[in-house]
């Protein structure tokens, strides 16, 4: 219900948005314009996958950063998703992101451990031992024990990449 200034009283508001039924020129609809309708949309968002249009949907920014729910398939592998914003034909925003899609149980790196579970998936390691415990299997870890200096490094100077108490400037015996 809206409240009548003339003081008539309350007069019915269906899709209560304050703009009493009789003067609203969208009384099922609820909006923010004078007339109580939805603002018309000012700009479309597009949404491309590998350079083919996936999705689009127009929104309505004039009042504040537009909002919008989009949903595209992105097919399993890796693919570009490519977001466009414009407004009269005239590209506003682009934003360009890479995504990697991959199937349950995939296993890229053939070590007997899917993708969703393996702690290095380019990089076979069936053991999935990870010595620092920092998420990155041993097998593509640049920095092994975590000492906070890489591998190579540890080796051109003679310490032990396994050992996170061996590194350059503190050397102890061990095994390389």
């Amino acid at each position: 219900m809206a409240t009548d200034s003339g003081g008539g009283g309350e007069r019915p508001d269906t899709d209560s948005d304050g703009v009493p039924d009789d003067s609203d020129a969208c009384p099922d609809v609820s909006g923010p314009g004078s007339a109580g309708c939805p603002l018309p949309s000012d700009e479309k968002v597009t949404v491309y996958v590998d350079g083919a249009a996936a999705g689009s949907q127009d929104v309505e920014s004039s009042n504040g950063p537009d909002d919008f729910a989009l949903d595209v398939t992105v097919p399993h592998g890796s693919h570009e998703v490519t977001t466009v914003w414009t407004q009269d034909d005239e590209v506003l925003a682009t934003d360009v992101r890479t995504v990697v899609h991959t199937a349950p149980g995939v296993d890229r790196d053939s070590d007997g451990v899917a993708d969703s579970s393996d702690n290095c998936v380019r990089q076979p390691n069936a053991d999935q031992s990870d010595r620092d415990e920092d998420g990155a299997g041993d097998a593509c870890d640049s920095d092994i024990d975590g000492d906070g200096h890489s591998n190579a490094k540890e080796k051109a100077q003679g310490t032990d990449p396994y050992d996170a108490t061996s590194y350059p400037g503190r050397k102890k015996s061990g095994l390389l």
